[in-house]
């Protein structure tokens, strides 16, 4: 929790020199989140070029935005906030019949993975992403959100704007299902449990 604490602290010093108009402040913010943004849009939008462009314009956003925003507290789910609200009215704009998250064939995008995450070969990637893509749209999303980003079920619903029950339920599913699956793939299931850090049991 202190360790959490701290990186939101940090963050809104970020946030309050990027306010005084220091682009240092952005890059460093833009260097922190980047990937993960990227990796967050992706799960929508399975275009590397369109997801590029999607986040770049978040932070463009926030800087031309700076004297107006107000953050005191979460940075990191402002972004996310920010990032899904684009990427959302992408998917209208360019798909006419698309109608809920949970209906979109989500994805995860191994490219844009955090060089410390890189636990293991390409190969372990493609099989957590087969394994994280059996899970319907939301609960795919919620589970990347909680076990990728790091994001509290709190904070998950306030970004997609659910409520926490519902984000407890699609968890909670989305733990069963990773398990049934790891059990019939087995090659790499100690892997990915590390990974998540979830038991099977």
């Amino acid at each position: 929790m202190k360790i959490l604490s701290l990186h939101a602290d940090t963050d809104v010093l970020l946030f309050s020199r990027i306010k005084a108009g220091d682009e240092q402040a952005l890059r460093e913010l833009f260097r922190k989140y980047y990937a993960g943004l990227c990796t967050f849009a992706y799960a929508f939008i399975s275009n590397k070029e369109q997801v590029e462009e999607l986040v770049a314009d978040v932070f463009m956003k926030v800087w031309e935005k700076r004297e107006t925003i107000n953050i005191t507290s979460n940075v990191k789910a402002y972004l996310y906030t920010i990032t899904k609200n684009q990427a959302l009215a992408y998917l209208q704009k360019s798909r006419p019949s698309f109608q809920s998250i949970d209906k979109l064939p989500l994805h995860l995008a191994v490219d844009y993975v955090t060089p410390e995450e890189q636990v293991s070969s390409t190969e372990f990637f493609q099989g957590l992403n087969a394994i994280i893509n059996t899970l319907p749209g939301q609960c795919r999303l919620v589970f990347i959100m909680h076990k990728m980003d790091g994001f509290s079920y709190q904070e998950i619903a306030g970004i997609l704007q659910i409520s926490v029950k519902t984000v407890e339920n699609q968890m909670g599913k989305a733990l069963k299902l990773v398990r049934e699956q790891l059990l019939k793939k087995p090659l790499h299931a100690s892997k990915i449990l590390y990974f998540l850090s979830i038991t099977v049991w």
